[in-house]
């Protein structure tokens, strides 16, 4: 049963991930960059807050 499983496994995800990519329009493609771009932004903001906190707690002696 086990050998059965991760024979068929791999192939549905294969399958799975033909297919999303062939349902994919220019449309929903370019809805998804735009998405992909706000959810970026904030993570950048996030990512410089850390480092100016990670800058004032370090010593800048060294």
């Amino acid at each position: 049963l086990r050998r059965t499983t991760e024979q068929h496994v791999p192939e549905v995800e294969v399958q799975v991930k033909r297919r999303r990519t062939a349902s994919l329009s220019n449309q929903e493609c370019h809805v998804y960059l735009r998405r992909s771009q706000q959810q970026q932004v904030p993570v950048v903001d996030f990512q410089a807050e850390l480092r100016q906190a990670f800058l004032a707690e370090t010593p800048r002696g060294g």
